[in-house]
């Protein structure tokens, strides 16, 4: 699962990778993405569009009760994205990262950890 703020250029690459690994690994239904975003109005066209544009099958979500949700999952105010990975419901790897260092590099950090993830 994916946790973010808003949508960038790193964000829609992540999201694309991460539906191509759980499309070839059947994880399906197993991961999203949740928008932490006080402004659903103005990001979820945007959503709409990657969606489509990149034919996502894993869901984009904005939660109804952001300030549950970021508790709950305990993600920081400064993290700009956070990603969850977990195996028969227990957390086995967590990367969080702030605005300035989501990155290529950082993009590319949690493809690999979620194909290590996928092929346990």
């Amino acid at each position: 699962m994916v946790f973010a703020r808003d949508l960038d250029d790193h964000l829609a690459r992540l999201a694309k990778e991460l539906d191509t690994i759980a499309a070839e690994n059947k994880v399906n239904g197993k991961a999203f993405f949740g928008f932490l975003t006080a402004a659903p109005e103005k990001l979820t066209p945007a959503l709409e569009k990657l969606a489509a544009d990149k034919s996502l099958k894993i869901p984009l979500t904005i939660p109804m009760n952001l300030k549950e949700i970021a508790e709950k999952f305990k993600v920081p105010e400064d993290t700009h994205v956070m990603v969850v990975l977990y195996e028969k419901k227990a957390v086995t790897q967590v990367l969080a990262y702030t605005k300035a260092d989501f990155n290529q590099k950082a993009v590319d950090a949690a493809i690999a950890a979620a194909k290590k993830q996928a092929k346990m």
